[in-house]
């Protein structure tokens, strides 16, 4: 993947983190004290509990879930040294809330796969595993805006 790429999709995926934090917002109702651009967490609530969102659209086809641990240069990266205390993982339509200790033990003797151009490893996770383990986030309506990292988008009302 060359660097366009990765910025490309990273601009992508800012959607579904957005869309996750509306939902969690909403739901406990809280509001977003920061986000975190590195490896640690992407958001973090007013509660202090921290979360990590990782969207997978190949999952709608592939029926599994890619959870990275290594990049670049066999860099640590994903599940490995994440610090969020929750994560929030997407196929770009449904979302699944599951505790990153959940995650961890979960990974533990799965299935490795190394992307063709070596630019990340990580578990293969059937999304039945996933689903049995988390708890799905349901969007039931649109509610008021609110604002998330000088952007604005539309709150969910969510069922868990």
């Amino acid at each position: 993947m060359t660097y366009k790429q990765f910025l490309k999709d990273l601009n992508n995926n800012l959607k579904y983190e957005h869309n996750a934090a509306d939902k969690i917002c909403v739901k406990n109702h809280v509001t977003i004290l920061e986000t975190c651009s590195d490896y640690r967490y992407d958001f973090k609530t007013d509660d202090y509990i921290t979360y990590e969102i990782k969207s997978d659209k190949a999952s709608l086809i592939t029926k599994n879930f890619y959870i990275e641990f290594l990049g670049r240069d066999e860099k640590p990266t994903g599940i490995s040294i994440t610090e969020s205390d929750y994560y929030i993982i997407t196929n770009t339509i449904d979302y699944y809330l599951i505790k990153t200790t959940t995650l961890k033990k979960l990974c533990a003797n799965q299935q490795v796969k190394t992307l063709r151009d070596k630019s990340s490893s990580g578990f293969i996770l059937s999304c039945a595993l996933v689903i049995k383990n988390s708890i799905q986030i349901y969007l039931i309506y649109s509610a008021p805006k609110a604002i998330f990292n000088n952007l604005t988008f539309s709150s969910s009302v969510i069922i868990i």
